[in-house]
Order: C-alpha cells, then structure tokens, then sequence
C-alpha cells in the first residue's frame, strides 16, 4: 500500500488531475480478511487530500457489490 499511496499522490500532482475528483474502489470485500474501507484510506492518506473531492467504496467485482453506487457517485 505505501507504493501505492506514494504513486497516488504523485498522480494527483500531475497538471492533467489537480482539479480531478478521486473515486476508489476497496474491492475484494468478498474475500475473508479484505481491508476495510476506512484502512484503504488511511492506507492511502485521503484524509491528507485538501481541496479535493474524493470518495471510498467497499466493492466485490465478482458479485457487482458497490460498483453502481461508486459510479453514481
């Protein structure tokens, strides 16, 4: 998770995103042991992102949990 908070970060930098909205799917909630929504984003420091709208949604790609909401979002 660090890599990916480090590469998340860095993105969001980028001219092309700075304004951009963030959606992230914690997926995998199917499974035994799966993070929680509230550890990905401590996880990936959302709670640093100042002056961005974001969002976390726990998911299941195999049973389609929580994607329509996601993309609703």
């Amino acid at each position: 998770m660090h890599t990916s908070k480090e590469e998340l970060h860095a993105m969001l930098e980028e001219d092309e995103l700075r304004e951009a909205a963030l959606l992230v799917f914690a997926n995998k909630q199917d499974m035994a042991g799966a993070m929680a929504p509230a550890e990905v984003s401590e996880s990936l420091g959302l709670s640093t992102l100042k002056n961005r709208q974001w969002s976390i949604h726990k998911t299941s790609a195999v049973n389609g949990e929580g994607l329509t909401d996601g993309l609703d979002w």
